[in-house]
């Protein structure tokens, strides 16, 4: 009977933190939801490769979902630097006027 515990205890916490993260404040996220057009052009390059050799490997199930999310969460670290260089140098591709 502890597990619906735990299981309030988790969405309780998930939901304090997407509180925190909806709230606009988290530079992060913005940054992130504004660079989504770069990240579909260029996630190929970094994420298949990787999905690739996971899928090549003899993990089981848990093992490989774990890793297919750690590389996605990489992919996102990766793009976040990429993503503010193009608002700077190249803010048509976003979506924003050009800076005169």
């Amino acid at each position: 009977m502890i597990i619906p515990y735990y299981i309030l205890a988790f969405i309780k916490v998930a939901g304090a933190i997407f509180k925190h993260l909806d709230d606009g404040q988290c530079k992060f996220v913005r940054v992130i939801s504004s660079g989504t057009i770069v990240i579909l052009v260029f996630h190929r390059e970094l994420l298949h490769p990787m999905l690739k050799w996971i899928s090549q490997q003899d993990f089981d199930a848990i093992t490989s979902d774990a890793l297919m999310t750690l590389s996605s969460v990489i992919v996102l670290v990766a793009f976040y630097p990429l993503i503010l260089i193009v608002k700077r140098v190249f803010p048509i591709v976003l979506g924003r006027r050009m800076k005169s």
